[in-house]
């Protein structure tokens, strides 16, 4: 014992406490009376901490019947793939018929399987050489260096003097000289209404 490496010894040790463990778990789901009682026990000190009015005769027979249900195994309900697979089991191990006819029940399995690994691997195959194809025929691309010069400088050009000709005039004086006096006493005539002598009619006073 000496000689035995402490690595070991904490080895064999954790699998003796998970073993341990198991069978004391095992023990306490398997000793039903016990565990009813203290459930049923858990259930009245609740139902009195909350004031809550029960029956213990009811209580008890919930908890039975509950723990009649607890270790019944409920199987899952299989697919179609499963009830095909358990189907050909039942026949293959159905002791009543011949080892002929099991065999036959069976013999349509194996074209099936190779049928579909032929089918998977022409796929395959297919999805390959599309994907070569593909590859070839893209050109290579190398990559492509552009050197540029640099900009020159280029100084804006500064702006130029219009033409003499199309210059700007100053606008040339207008010298207006004032009517005569014989030409202002013409427009003066002109501006006063005229009078019909014929139709003035005299009025004694």
């Amino acid at each position: 014992m000496k000689n035995v490496p402490l690595s070991e010894k904490l080895g064999a040790m954790a699998v003796v406490d998970r073993l341990r463990h198991q069978q004391l778990h095992v023990q306490e789901y398997l000793d039903l009376p016990r565990r009813r009682d203290e459930i049923a026990n858990g259930i009245r000190d609740y139902y009195q901490t909350h004031g809550i009015a029960f029956d213990d005769a009811l209580v008890e027979q919930g908890v039975r019947e509950f723990f009649s249900q607890r270790l019944a195994f409920a199987p899952p309900e299989l697919g179609g793939f499963g009830k095909l697979l358990t189907r050909l089991l039942l026949l293959r191990d159905t002791p009543h018929r011949p080892a002929a006819r099991r065999g036959a029940d069976l013999g349509w399995l194996i074209p099936v399987l190779l049928g579909a690994l032929l089918l998977l691997t022409f796929f395959a195959f297919v999805i390959a050489q599309d994907i070569k194809s593909k590859q070839a025929a893209a050109p290579e691309t190398s990559p492509v260096t552009i050197i540029t010069a640099p900009a020159e400088t280029t100084h804006p050009p500064a702006p130029q003097a219009p033409p003499r000709a199309q210059q700007a005039q100053p606008p040339a004086m207008v010298q207006t000289e004032p009517p005569a006096a014989d030409q202002g006493q013409d427009m003066l005539r002109q501006a006063e209404p005229r009078q019909d002598l014929r139709t003035i009619e005299l009025h004694p006073f």
